[in-house]
């Protein structure tokens, strides 16, 4: 993102992920690179929209939804 700023190009408005099992190799993020993610975000003011299909197929069942991260007021989930 700090590239993109400096060559002066435009920025992304919207960051898509899937955080728990991601395919192809069923990548879990852990919760530091979440945060991590949030923190950007909240930086360049990205909306995260988080797809998260498998996250009660896990097993163990020991991860976190993205915006268990955040505070309250800035979830959307639908």
């Amino acid at each position: 993102m700090q590239d993109l700023t400096a060559k002066g190009a435009s920025l992304p408005k919207v960051l898509y992920l899937v955080p728990n099992g991601q395919n192809p190799v069923s990548y879990i993020a852990p919760l530091e690179r979440r945060q991590a993610l949030y923190r950007m975000c909240r930086k360049y003011d990205l909306m995260i929209v988080e797809d998260d299909p498998y996250f009660y197929l896990q097993f163990p069942y020991d991860s976190k939804h993205l915006w268990s991260c955040v505070s309250e007021q800035q979830v959307c989930e639908q």
